[in-house]
């Protein structure tokens, strides 16, 4: 097993460092740095961390799966109808990480909060070739058009 390392930078002094909360986990928890609040629409929280990667790696920012299936924790101790929007860094990317989320309602985030997951991906190297003509396959069709059973 190759072991990468990815070098972490806390941007402020409220920042918490991702973590894993088991050995075997395939993301680490990305944390909300300050009280936050989220308003209808789109926004962006700010984890106030920053990584470095090789050029082999990139890392996508990923709900978790009880905010996706429950909605997301308020301070107030609710669950509220908002999700968290995947995103992919890039390996040159040096900015601050931040989660999207997106809210039917508003509400706030505890400073604290394991807000989504950051998960490592290897990166294949390839090229686009373009033509004229593709390989014919005996699919058709997309978007579930083999059905559901």
């Amino acid at each position: 097993m190759n072991t990468h390392n990815i070098k972490v930078q806390r941007l402020s002094d409220n920042a918490i460092m991702p973590t894993k909360a088991h050995d075997g986990d395939a993301a680490y928890d990305l944390y909300c740095p300050e009280d936050t609040m989220v308003h209808i629409g789109r926004n962006l929280i700010r984890t106030d961390i920053a990584i470095t990667m090789p050029a082999s790696i990139c890392a996508f920012v990923r709900s978790r799966s009880g905010f996706s299936l429950f909605g997301v924790s308020g301070s107030d101790g609710k669950k509220h109808n908002a999700r968290m929007v995947t995103g992919l860094i890039d390996s040159g990317y040096r900015g601050n990480i931040g989660v999207i989320v997106e809210s039917y309602e508003t509400f706030t985030i505890a400073k604290g909060t394991r807000l989504a997951q950051l998960q490592f991906s290897y990166v294949p190297f390839t090229t686009l070739e373009e033509v004229n003509e593709l390989d014919i396959t005996d699919r058709k069709g997309g978007f579930g058009s083999t059905g559901i059973k």
